[in-house]
């Protein structure tokens, strides 16, 4: 096994290694979007531009790094590098770096070496600007997928009205109703910082018991929005097969409908004095879920007649697909005056 890995490795190595054979390296640049906002958990794709010569240095090869920045238009992999980040997590797969949740980090320190090439590195740093907009979404629970319906056979003796039978397939049964959306307290102040003022958002979940914490700087256009959404509702369940019973063909049980989404959830907003000139900066709203999928017919049963085609039974119908939930109260805003020291 170990000898198969190391052949299966060795074609993708050889071709690393070939791609800068001979070459001298004239410019190597790290590229992004250079007035990207940057705030906690923002995604900034990154991508390499090599520029090599064999012999003179007017007459370049140029290699870009395929996947994030430049949107698939290029030729290098990110699996020739190797990506180090400080104050964010790198994602090989679409070449970007996720910025960290944690709203402290003013900073990312990137550092990108090539497996193959000693000679090629880069270091950066990135200063978070704490810009544009941030959204923050709090989701509740997707209802419960309906339960498919029985086969035909001695297990079900059917579920349509008046039609009572052996051979039929059984209706799919409904998707549950989404959960109600999270409820919860938005806490905004005011904190002087080395950049200036910026504007601190605390947010606490009620209804799961936990507390998030994100800033912005209104300097750079940053502002914050916060979402209660109601829970997706349930699929509903597909229908069951039927069966032939001598010249009787039993038709596909209906699919389940779908589960109604759930209803938006509860948003209560303190601001201090001193937060208030920001008031337009901050947008909440309370959200229904979304429907959930209808459920698919089942297979009605057929026969095969003298001309060799098939012959089927009635087919069952799609379930109907749910309701979007109701959009929540309307959030609550409050003034707090500050404490005089």
């Amino acid at each position: 096994m170990r000898w198969l890995i190391l052949f299966l490795l060795l074609p993708t190595i050889s071709v690393y290694a070939q791609k800068f054979e001979g070459l001298k390296i004239k410019e190597q640049q790290l590229v992004y979007l250079q007035d990207a906002a940057l705030h906690a958990g923002a995604r900034l794709p990154i991508g390499i531009l090599v520029r090599a010569y064999s012999k003179s240095p007017d007459k370049c090869k140029e290699f870009r790094t395929k996947e994030g920045y430049f949107q698939g238009k290029g030729n290098m992999g990110w699996g020739e590098f190797v990506v180090e980040v400080e104050g964010g997590r790198w994602n090989k797969v679409k070449g970007e770096i996720i910025v960290s949740d944690d709203h402290s980090v003013e900073k990312l320190d990137i550092k990108i070496t090539n497996r193959f090439h000693p000679d090629f590195k880069i270091e950066k740093v990135i200063e978070i600007n704490h810009g544009g907009t941030q959204e923050f979404v709090f989701e509740g629970e997707k209802g419960f997928t309906g339960r498919r319906g029985g086969d035909a056979g001695v297990s079900n003796v059917g579920s349509r009205q008046n039609n009572i039978s052996l051979h039929h397939g059984e209706d799919g049964g409904k998707g549950g109703k989404g959960n109600p959306g999270d409820s919860l307290e938005i806490f905004v102040s005011v904190v002087q910082e080395a950049d200036g003022e910026m504007v601190l958002v605390k947010v606490v979940n009620l209804s799961k018991k936990k507390e998030y914490s994100r800033k912005f700087n209104p300097a750079n256009a940053g502002k914050i929005a916060i979402i209660s959404k109601g829970g997706q509702g349930g699929d509903g369940g597909n229908g069951g097969n039927g069966k032939r019973a001598g010249t009787s063909l039993g038709r596909g049980g209906d699919g389940g409908d779908g589960g109604d989404g759930g209803d938006g959830g509860a948003i209560f907003v303190y601001m201090d004095t001193k937060a208030e000139k920001y008031r337009n900066r901050i947008d909440v709203y309370s959200q229904g879920g979304e429907p959930g999928e209808h459920g698919r017919p089942g297979t009605p049963a057929y026969y095969v007649n003298s001309e060799n085609q098939r012959v089927y039974g009635q087919r069952g119908r799609n379930g109907l697909n749910g309701r979007s939930g109701n959009v929540g109260p309307a959030p609550v805003f409050k003034i707090l005056e500050l404490e005089q020291e």
